[in-house]
C-alpha cells in the first residue's frame, strides 16, 4: 500500500523540487477553478463527521506547497478527538476514490495536537484500502522547537500513483515517497477538527505562498477559492489570493483569530 516515509530529524538542503518552487510563474492559472463559496455552520465534530476551517481549489493539479506558520494548539482528549493544520492533495472524482469507505483519495501533510504535544505527520488514503498514518517527530515546548516559524509542505506527484513529501522548517527536515493511485483534482489548505471540541485550543496559523503544480511548473493561487468554516473555527483570507502576488494568506484558529 505504501512506501516508507523517509524521516530526517534535522535541517537539510531544499531537495530539488523545492528548489524549484524558488522560481514561480507568475501567468494566469488554467485550472478551471470554483467561484468563492463560504459555508458557516455549527456541526457536531464527530470522528466521521469532522469541522473544517479550509479552502479548497478544484481543478486538474500534480501537486501543491505552502508555507504555514506553526501556532500552539492543544487537545486534551484521547486519541478519538484532534485538531490539526494541514494542506491535502485530493482526488475527490475517480469513481473508485468516490466509492471508497472515506470517500476520497489523498495525501495530506501538517502538524496535529495529540496527547503529549504537537507533532507533525503525513497522512495516505487509498481507495478500498483505509487509511495510513505516519506520526512524525514532535515539536519541543522549550523554546528549540519550530513554534513561531514556518514549515513547508511539498505535495507532488513524480507519476502516477507515487508522490514526493517534504517538509522542511528552521529546525526539522522530512522526506518521503507515497504510493495513492489517483488523479489529484483538489488541493485544500486549513485546519480540521474530530470529535469532543471542549478541550482543545489552536492559537492563529497562517498558510503562505499558496502554489499549485501543472506539468511540474509552479503557479501562485489567484483565487479565493471555495471556503468552509465550521465553528469552533474562525478563519479569513489577509490578503486574499486576487490581491496578493504570493497566493494570499489563509488564518485559522480557535482562539485569538
Amino acid at each position: 500500500m505504501s512506501s516508507p516515509f523517509y524521516r530526517h530529524t534535522s535541517c537539510f538542503p531544499l531537495a530539488r523540487r523545492s528548489i524549484a518552487l524558488i522560481v514561480i510563474l507568475l501567468i494566469a492559472c488554467i485550472v478551471p477553478i470554483q467561484s468563492p463559496r463560504e459555508v458557516s455552520a455549527q456541526i457536531s465534530c464527530t470522528t466521521f463527521n469532522h469541522c473544517h476551517a479550509v479552502v479548497d481549489w478544484s481543478g486538474s493539479v500534480i501537486g501543491s506547497y505552502t508555507s504555514l506558520y506553526v501556532a500552539p494548539m492543544y487537545d486534551n482528549h484521547d486519541v478519538s478527538s484532534f485538531i490539526d493544520n494541514e494542506m491535502w492533495l485530493i482526488d475527490s472524482s475517480t469513481p473508485s476514490c468516490q466509492r471508497s469507505p472515506t470517500l476520497d483519495c489523498l495525501v495530506e501533510a501538517g502538524y496535529k495536537a495529540v496527547q503529549g504535544g504537537v507533532q507533525y505527520f503525513v497522512e495516505e488514503h487509498y481507495a478500498y484500502q483505509g487509511v495510513v498514518y505516519h506520526p512524525l517527530d514532535y515539536i519541543p515546548t522549550d523554546g528549540t522547537g519550530d513554534f513561531g516559524s514556518n514549515v513547508t509542505v511539498l505535495l507532488e506527484q513524480t507519476s502516477y500513483g507515487y508522490y514526493y513529501i517534504e517538509m522542511q522548517s528552521p529546525h526539522k527536515y522530512f522526506a518521503g515517497y507515497s504510493e495513492v493511485s489517483m488523479n489529484p483534482s483538489r488541493i485544500d489548505i486549513g485546519q480540521e477538527i474530530s470529535g469532543d471540541t471542549s478541550g482543545i485550543f489552536a492559537d492563529p496559523a497562517s498558510w503562505n505562498s499558496n502554489i499549485y503544480i501543472q506539468n511540474y511548473n509552479n503557479y501562485y493561487q489567484f483565487s479565493d477559492g471555495s471556503l468552509t468554516i465550521n465553528p469552533p473555527s474562525s478563519a479569513y483570507w489577509q490578503p486574499d489570493p486576487p490581491n496578493s502576488s504570493t497566493g494570499g494568506t489563509w488564518i485559522a484558529c480557535t482562539t485569538g483569530c
